[in-house]
C-alpha cells in the first residue's frame, strides 16, 4: 500500500476518533460556533396544540400550524408561508378551518397576506433587530443553548446524514423568562411581562427540547419540542392545559436562494394608514398618538 494513503487514512480515522468521544460541552461549543456561521438556510416546521379547560367553560380545542421559510441572513430577507388548520371545538375531529397567509421580511419592511390584501408596516429602531433576532432559527437556538446543558442522548441516521441527538435541560424559570421577552417585545403593556408574573402563570410544566446534530457540519438541524403546561385560568377560574408538539427541519443551509416579493405585493398597504381613521389617528396600531392604545382615541376618560 501507498505509504502516503496509509498515513492519511490513519489520520482520518484519528479524527473520527476524537470527534466520536466528544463530551456534550464539547457539541455545544461546536454546535454554537457552526451556527454563527449561517448565512442561509430553509426550514419545515409542523405544530400541533390543543386546549382543554378544567372548569368546562370552554370546549377543547385543537389546531396544527405548517410554515415554510426561506431566509437569508446576509441581506435581510426572509419568506414564510403559514397554514393552520383547526378542528373548531371538538378534540376528536369536526368541522374544519383553514388559515393561509405568507409573509415577508425585506429590509426594515414586513409584508403579509390576510383577508386584507396585502398590508406592510415598517419596523425601525430596536424593534427591527428584535424581529431578524426572533426569526432567525440558528441565533435563537443559540440563545436557548445559553440558558441550559446539552446532553447527548444517542445518535441517528436521518436523509444519509449521521446525527447526534442532544436533550436541552433548560430551567423552567429561564425557559418562561425567555419566551416573556419574546411575548412582550415592543408592548410594554403586557399583563404578565415580567419573569416572575409569567412563571406565576404556570401550575406545572412537562417539556422536552431534543436536537439534531450533524455529526459533519455541527449545524443544528432538526429540533423537536414537547409540551404540557398546566396554566391560570386568569381569573376565569380552573386551569388550562395546553399540550404542543413542535417540529422543525432545517435545510439548505448557506446554499444560495431566491426570495421576491410578489408583484401583487409591490402595492401593499400600509397597515398604520389603514387602520389609522378607524382607530382615531393617523398610524393607529403602534403606540404612537392618536393610536389604538391611547386610551383618548377609544373616547376613554381619566
Amino acid at each position: 500500500m501507498n505509504k502516503n494513503i496509509l498515513i492519511f487514512a490513519i489520520i482520518g480515522l484519528l479524527f473520527l476518533s476524537s470527534c466520536a468521544n466528544l463530551s456534550s460541552e464539547e457539541i455545544l461549543a461546536k454546535v454554537k460556533e457552526a451556527s454563527s456561521k449561517v448565512n442561509t438556510y430553509t426550514s419545515t416546521m409542523e405544530t400541533i396544540t390543543s386546549l382543554s379547560y378544567s372548569d368546562g367553560s370552554s370546549p377543547p380545542v385543537k389546531f396544527s400550524m405548517s410554515g415554510d421559510t426561506i431566509a437569508d441572513i446576509l441581506n435581510e430577507k426572509m419568506k414564510t408561508s403559514l397554514k393552520i388548520k383547526g378542528l373548531g371545538n371538538d378534540l376528536k375531529g369536526g368541522s374544519e378551518s383553514m388559515f393561509d397567509t405568507d409573509i415577508y421580511l425585506i429590509g426594515d419592511e414586513l409584508y403579509s397576506k390576510s383577508f386584507l390584501g396585502w398590508t406592510k408596516q415598517k419596523v425601525e429602531g430596536p424593534e427591527f433587530a428584535q424581529l431578524w433576532d426572533q426569526t432567525n432559527q440558528f441565533k435563537n437556538m443559540n440563545e436557548f443553548l445559553d440558558l441550559g446543558k446539552l446532553e447527548i442522548i444517542g445518535e441517528q441516521q436521518m436523509g444519509g446524514q449521521d446525527y447526534y441527538v442532544g436533550r436541552l435541560d433548560i430551567d423552567f424559570g429561564k425557559l418562561i423568562e425567555k419566551l416573556g421577552s419574546y411575548l412582550s417585545a415592543g408592548n410594554n403593556d403586557l399583563a404578565y411581562e415580567t419573569p416572575e408574573s409569567m412563571t406565576k402563570l404556570f401550575k406545572s410544566a412537562d417539556y422536552t427540547i431534543d436536537v439534531w446534530v450533524n455529526k459533519e457540519s455541527f449545524f443544528p438541524e432538526r429540533y423537536v419540542y414537547k409540551l404540557n403546561l398546566v396554566i391560570d385560568g386568569l381569573g376565569g377560574g380552573g386551569t388550562i392545559t395546553e399540550v404542543m408538539d413542535i417540529d422543525m427541519k432545517i435545510q439548505n443551509i448557506n446554499q444560495p436562494v431566491t426570495i421576491t416579493l410578489p408583484k401583487e405585493a409591490e402595492n401593499a398597504q400600509d397597515i398604520a394608514e389603514l387602520f389609522g381613521s378607524f382607530l382615531g389617528g393617523e398610524k393607529g396600531l403602534f403606540g404612537e398618538e392618536g393610536s389604538a392604545w391611547d386610551d383618548n382615541s377609544l373616547g376613554v376618560e381619566g
